[in-house]
């Protein structure tokens, strides 16, 4: 009528063993989590890289980055500065160096603020998601400086992927089946 004591016994083993599991991956989520939530306060505001030593005529004013419409764009605004920079997330998060030519009131970027706004932009999606792979258009006139940007923010970009004017039409025929 009673259970077998040791069925009892072996019974009781597996219940706890469950419950440990459980515990254990309850304890794993939650250091995940405030390590997650410690990187993402530690981060905001997005301050400069050590890269980029300051510099007090590029500074009106802390930096403010977020991301576009259906996260396809970094919008970044410095004090009455405002520029939206080309951002996508097919195949890991990328910046395109070709969208950062001029500020949205048509002034066009320094050599200081293309640094200034790509490390910005860089911190800013490495602190949301992870390191960027940055895209420069060899066709760009400033190609020559986003590679050399890049190879100073070398520890903290993914990779670094050239496009041309050539490539981006071909892709374009080819998505949209233009001839």
């Amino acid at each position: 009528m009673y259970p077998d004591p040791v069925r009892l016994v072996v019974i009781a083993l597996v219940w706890i063993a469950i419950v440990w599991v459980l515990w254990l991956r309850v304890r794993q989520f939650r250091a995940r989590r405030r390590a997650w939530e410690a990187k993402a306060s530690a981060a905001e505001p997005i301050t400069r890289s050590m890269v980029f030593p300051p510099d007090a005529s590029l500074r009106s004013g802390e930096a403010h980055l977020e991301f576009g419409f259906r996260g396809e764009d970094i919008i970044y605004r410095d004090g009455d500065k405002e520029a939206e920079i080309a951002f996508t997330y097919m195949k890991g998060p990328r910046i395109f160096t070709d969208s950062m030519r001029r500020w949205k009131d048509g002034t066009p970027f320094t050599d200081a603020e293309r640094r200034e706004v790509l490390g910005r932009a860089v911190a800013f999606v490495t602190a949301h998601r992870e390191r960027p792979v940055i895209v420069v258009n060899v066709d760009d006139p400033a190609a020559g400086n986003w590679m050399s940007i890049c190879d100073e923010l070398r520890g903290e970009i993914d990779s670094v992927e050239t496009d041309s004017d050539a490539q981006q039409r071909a892709f374009l025929k080819k998505t949209l089946g233009s001839e």
